[in-house]
């Protein structure tokens, strides 16, 4: 990381389909002075379409989220719209079976739920390091 990205805020966009998990991913994230929510969606088409306006430097992504489109899909998409953004996957013990193959070559980093504050913040920092 550069000294540009050490004094920057790191910008997160977050996509659930759970209200309360993306609540409480942002209040994990609210009270850290280099870090800031810029945005949330409910489905990954509704993320895909708006990040077209925002630049984030991480995505949380739920890897369950429901809205018609497949996890695989919905990651390519936002590769293609935010290239340089580190994709941190969102699951519980029940979707354990797809993170091998999501995390391949280990593209993807992921915290599992329920949220642990420490674990989210690491995560986060540890992608944006890379």
């Amino acid at each position: 990381m550069d000294e540009t990205q050490l004094n920057s805020v790191i910008k997160i966009f977050v996509i659930d389909d759970n209200l309360a998990a993306r609540s409480v991913l942002s209040r994990h994230i609210k009270n850290e002075k280099d870090l800031e929510v810029i945005g949330e969606a409910g489905t990954g088409q509704g993320g895909i379409i708006m990040l077209g306006e925002l630049s984030p430097d991480v995505i949380m992504l739920e890897a369950a989220v429901s809205g018609g489109m497949q996890l695989a899909d919905i990651i390519k998409e936002l590769e293609n719209i935010a290239p340089n953004a580190k994709i941190i996957l969102c699951t519980d013990f029940s979707h354990d079976g797809q993170i091998p193959k999501i995390t391949h070559d280990g593209q993807y980093d992921f915290v599992r739920k329920p949220y642990v504050k420490n674990t989210v913040l690491r995560a986060i920092r540890n992608a944006v390091r890379e």
